[in-house]
C-alpha cells in the first residue's frame, strides 16, 4: 500500500534526487513537496468525476433551524466533501430542490442522501493511474524551482499529461452506461 512518504520518493525519483528515509529527512521533501502533494491531490480531485473519489451519504439530522428561507432544512456537508456528484433517487413524485451555502446545503427533503467527491486521498486506497498522475504533476511543478532545469519541467508535463489521458480514460470505462428507453417517437418512417 503506497504512503505519502512513497509518493514523495516517487517524485524526488522523478526530478533526479536521492529518497529519503524520512519526510522530515529533507528540506525539500517537508517544505516544498510535502505540502505540494497535499495541494495538488486536492486539485486532481476535483478536475474529474473520480469514481474511486466518490461517497455515498445519508443525512436525517438538518439543523434546528434552516439558514435559508427557500427550503425548510439545511443540512451540515461532510468535512471531506469536494464537490457534489449527484442526488440519490428520490420519490418519483417528490421534486428535489436543493443549494450550496458555505459548507451547508439547504433543500426541500429530509433526509437527503446524494453523492460526493471527496477532496482528501487516502493514499492506501488510490488507484495507481492516479497516483502516477499525482507524481508526474506534483513533480512537473516543483522540478523547476528545485532543478533550475526547464528541460526536465518540460519533460515532466509532457509525461504527466498522457498519463493524466489514460486516467481520465480508465476512469471513464468503469462509468455507469445507461441506455435510452424504446419508443416509437425515437423511429423514422418513410413512405
Amino acid at each position: 500500500m503506497p504512503s505519502k512518504l512513497e509518493v514523495v520518493n516517487q517524485i524526488l525519483s522523478e526530478i533526479g534526487r536521492p529518497p529519503v528515509a524520512s519526510l522530515s529527512n529533507s528540506d525539500d521533501a517537508s517544505l516544498i513537496i510535502s505540502p505540494r502533494v497535499d495541494l495538488l491531490s486536492q486539485e486532481l480531485l476535483e478536475r474529474a468525476n473520480w469514481k474511486f473519489a466518490i461517497l455515498y451519504r445519508t443525512d436525517s439530522t438538518p439543523l434546528p433551524v434552516s439558514i435559508s428561507p427557500d427550503f425548510p432544512w439545511t443540512f451540515q456537508l461532510p468535512a471531506n466533501f469536494g464537490s457534489f456528484y449527484k442526488t440519490s433517487p428520490q420519490n418519483p413524485n417528490f421534486g428535489l430542490y436543493y443549494e450550496f451555502i458555505d459548507n451547508f446545503i439547504c433543500t426541500n427533503a429530509n433526509p437527503i442522501q446524494y453523492y460526493y467527491i471527496i477532496n482528501q486521498i487516502d493514499y492506501a486506497t488510490i488507484p495507481v493511474l492516479f497516483m502516477r498522475i499525482l507524481v508526474l504533476y506534483t513533480a512537473s511543478t516543483v522540478s523547476l524551482s528545485l532543478t533550475n532545469n526547464a528541460q526536465l519541467t518540460r519533460f515532466l508535463e509532457d509525461k504527466y499529461m498522457r498519463k493524466l489521458d489514460d486516467a481520465l480514460r480508465q476512469n471513464d470505462m468503469q462509468r455507469y452506461v445507461q441506455s435510452t428507453p424504446y419508443n416509437d417517437f425515437n423511429r423514422q418512417t418513410f413512405i
